[in-house]
């Protein structure tokens, strides 16, 4: 069991965005920029309920955040059966992304360069998984 902390993130496009420690996965095309399209089952993604999610396409996605800054997320997986968008936190530290969890509150940052803070619109979740 890990500790999975899940922050439904409401940005400007108004998408459903989660912080998850897994891929940077997307349910929509727009604001996506498609690098290739991938091959019927060359990448298959295991759900909750334990089914296999085909991935259509990778790329990178830009998301515009609370603060207007733009957060590129690289090597984001088109799946369009996902309800979610999800951010992967591993790939975000990867990229010298820091992530500070305090009060209820989740910031993001890259050096001092502030991406979001603001979850007075979101929903804040810990649970165990």
């Amino acid at each position: 069991m890990k500790n999975v902390f899940m922050i439904f993130l409401i940005v400007i496009d108004f998408a459903m965005w989660v912080l998850s420690n897994s891929f940077n996965i997307c349910n929509t095309l727009e604001g996506m920029h498609i690098n290739r399209w991938l091959k019927k089952g060359e990448i298959s993604l295991q759900v909750g309920n334990g089914a296999n999610v085909a991935a259509l396409a990778l790329g990178f996605f830009s998301l515009i955040m609370p603060t207007g800054k733009v957060l590129a997320l690289e090597d984001c997986y088109y799946v369009q059966k996902f309800v979610l968008n999800i951010i992967s936190i591993s790939m975000l530290d990867k990229r010298g992304f820091h992530i500070d969890f305090n009060n209820c509150i989740c910031s993001i940052y890259h050096d001092d360069d502030l991406y979001v803070n603001d979850f007075s619109n979101a929903t804040f979740m810990s649970y165990l998984m």
